[in-house]
């Protein structure tokens, strides 16, 4: 005789780069294994895969989990912890209020609850991911994905600016034609970042910079002095909770 199922509730969260709602289930004592191993290693590359793992067991539309972008990446495990865990998430904060007359701050040690509801994708105005070097020739960026950061992680490349750039390449094109990434090797696309000005690869390292995060913003305000306080949390370590 089988052993009775238990149905998990659907819900659903939006992903800006596919521009749709998609449906998931709370993540269970399993996943939340996978997650507390992770946790406990302290690698980021267990823990990239233990949300991308997560996340895939929980999924119930028919997604490429590995090729979300990063942003995405967030939204979904964030709102997975609030099915899951909690929407609220304990902290504090000290007031470093100076006091009226008097150049002491107010010191005091506030606890706080950041609602999670409240995140959202924030887009810099001037973002875009077709760059132009030149007047013909210009550059068309794509946004990191779990699986590449997890490998940049291993790889120790983060710190280097060529190496890391050029693993987001889509293509290069000029007046004539498009050079696609597949076409060429690493040692390619890391000589043509290598000729460009300080200036130029810097405006290709805005692309990043800019791109849409997600981000959580509220105002509280000290128990002690009422000043009014901004609580504001941004990437995927200030929810790895």
């Amino acid at each position: 005789m089988a052993l009775p199922i238990i149905q998990q509730p659907i819900f659903e969260v939006y992903l800006k780069s596919l521009d749709k709602a998609i449906r998931f289930r709370p993540f269970l004592v399993k996943e939340e294994k996978i997650l507390l191993i992770a946790k406990e290693s302290e690698d980021d590359a267990a823990i990239f895969n233990a949300i991308k793992q997560i996340i895939t067991n929980c999924c119930i539309d028919e997604i490429d989990v590995a090729s979300l972008p990063m942003f995405d990446i967030e939204m979904f495990f964030v709102h997975l912890r609030i099915k899951s865990i909690g929407e609220k998430i304990p902290l504090n904060f000290k007031c470093e209020k100076k006091l009226k007359d008097s150049e002491e701050i107010c010191g005091l040690i506030n606890e706080y609850e950041l609602d999670l509801n409240n995140i959202k994708y924030e887009v810099a105005q001037n973002h875009k991911n077709i760059i132009m070097l030149s007047d013909s020739i210009g550059i068309k960026m794509k946004y990191p994905v779990l699986d590449s950061i997890a490998k940049n992680i291993s790889d120790n490349v983060l710190s280097d600016s060529i190496k890391f750039v050029s693993n987001y390449v889509d293509y290069i094109f000029d007046s004539d034609q498009i050079y696609d990434r597949s076409q060429f090797n690493n040692e390619d696309f890391e000589k043509f970042l290598g000729d460009l000005t300080t200036d130029q690869l810097e405006s290709i390292l805005q692309f990043f910079v800019t791109s849409p995060k997600v981000t959580l913003q509220e105002t509280t305000k000290c128990k002690k002095c009422e000043n009014d306080h901004l609580i504001y949390a941004e990437n995927l370590y200030s929810f790895f909770i």
